[in-house]
């Protein structure tokens, strides 16, 4: 009898797939998201630190990521809304901004963020080319 190795705890994880494929204890919350599918359109999530904001959200750009969909089984299938999809899994595109990456005095903040935004949408771009319109990603010239 093979003895199987004892969960992780995942502690400071972020990443929902690694939390998956690592054999990381989680604990199962994706029964909610028939419920915040049908809520209105902003979510506020007040949490304390470490209180697994990051990887919740982590967890929901693998379920809509339409370039995610053949991981569906793998990180979902044993999971409530494995057993019950929504008609949104997998289904978007998914932009993900994440603003803890840059930091910057109150100087140039507007000008860092904005560096972000244009960095990580020059990327989102070309990792959805195939999905988004030939003209997508091209400014205007006036």
């Amino acid at each position: 009898m093979q003895q199987q190795k004892p969960k992780r705890i995942p502690y400071g994880m972020q990443n929902w797939q690694d939390v998956r494929q690592r054999n990381c204890y989680y604990v199962d919350k994706t029964m909610y998201l028939p419920m915040i599918e049908a809520a209105d359109d902003y979510f506020f999530f007040i949490r304390p630190r470490r209180f697994g904001k990051t990887l919740l959200i982590n967890m929901l750009e693998h379920y809509y990521d339409v370039q995610k969909a053949d991981l569906f089984d793998e990180l979902f299938g044993d999971l409530w809304i494995g057993k019950h999809p929504t008609e949104g899994h997998n289904k978007y595109l998914v932009l993900y901004l994440n603003f803890s990456a840059f930091s910057g005095s109150l100087d140039d903040y507007q000008e860092r963020m904005d560096d972000y935004c244009n960095l990580e949408f020059e990327s989102f771009v070309r990792r959805y080319a195939k999905y988004l319109p030939s003209n997508a990603g091209r400014r205007a010239v006036a």
